[in-house]
């Protein structure tokens, strides 16, 4: 078993299309019930611009560019919270452009002890014989698989591996679940459906898939 522990676990929704960012600020959700008037009147506001808006509500981040819309929590408890109010945020806007959704999860891992660390990198990345003639102390700094998006779905996945910006022996360990929304009516309504539809299957999905690396080369006796 590594000497290691999942300290942060991490969920964001990205979209990608035309959207107004001046519009969305904390009480504008709170005036449509999307989220409590507390929780609004909480807000800390970063920027409110008709090119960005950004804010931080008790459970979530969110910023609005013209062009992209994400979401993020690092609160485990609320995870399906932000499924839930990006869908009820494009509810009440059904005509706004949506070409491109990524579901996306990631987990930092805090190493305690140094030397495993160091394995660890060495065993999803083994040094040899490439890698230990070229130059003295290789080490990995940042490697991303692309793989096909599950049948029936366009897209594809990434998973990226890199050392942790959160702990000085930690690393990172992301999925990025792309979905490119081909509708012949460019709004809104296929985003709806697959978060609705696809959302708690790509997460479970995204999650085997980073402990299946993360496992990886631990012996089983």
């Amino acid at each position: 078993m590594r000497k290691a522990f999942l300290e942060v676990k991490e969920q964001s929704i990205v979209l990608i299309g035309n959207f107004n960012p001046a519009i969305f600020h904390p009480q504008w959700l709170a005036r449509k019930d999307l989220i409590g008037s507390a929780d609004a009147d909480k807000a800390s506001i970063t920027v409110n611009h008709p090119d960005i808006s950004e804010f931080q509500l008790s459970f979530c981040n969110i910023q609005v560019l013209v062009d992209r819309f994400s979401i993020t929590s690092s609160q485990e408890t609320h995870f399906k919270s932000i499924r839930d109010l990006v869908i009820n945020i494009l509810k009440f806007l059904p005509e706004t452009p949506v070409i491109q959704m990524g579901i996306n999860l990631e987990h930092h891992y805090n190493f305690s002890d140094e030397k495993e660390y160091i394995q660890f990198g060495h065993i999803i990345v083994p040094k040899k014989p490439l890698w230990d003639s070229i130059t003295d102390d290789p080490g990995v700094e940042k490697i991303s698989i692309r793989f096909k998006q599950d049948e029936g779905y366009e897209g594809h996945k990434v998973i990226t591996l890199n050392p942790s910006n959160k702990y000085k022996l930690g690393v990172r360990l992301q999925v990025n679940d792309h979905l490119d929304l081909l509708s012949s009516t460019p709004d809104a309504s296929m985003a709806i459906s697959l978060l609705e539809k696809k959302y708690d299957l790509s997460i479970e999905k995204s999650s085997q898939l980073i402990e299946k690396v993360f496992n990886y080369g631990i012996s089983s006796k």
